[in-house]
């Protein structure tokens, strides 16, 4: 049998432990790398908004769905590493 596929994907293994990953986020909201990484998804939600309320996206329907899609995953993502990070700087141990 011929195999069509030439590349050989890994998938990387979570290298943290939740204690690690609890650890590393017990960081104040004013920690610089923090400030970057929550700049950097507000700028792609930013993006993904005014995609959103475009006239040529509201024409697509598949394009709106993969685009309000996108921006709900995003600010879930912003969501959830607050409230990890809010609950890691209380308890960096954790329970």
């Amino acid at each position: 049998m011929l195999n069509i596929f030439t590349r050989t994907i890994r998938l990387a293994t979570p290298s943290l432990t939740e204690r690690e990953k609890r650890g590393a986020l017990a960081v104040p909201e004013s920690t610089p790398l923090w400030a970057a990484i929550m700049a950097v998804i507000d700028d792609h939600v930013s993006d993904n908004t005014n995609l959103a309320r475009a006239v040529q996206t509201a024409q697509n329907p598949n394009v709106l769905a993969h685009t309000a899609g996108s921006l709900d995953a995003l600010l879930s993502l912003k969501e959830d590493l607050a409230a990890r990070r809010a609950d890691a700087e209380s308890n960096p141990e954790g329970v």
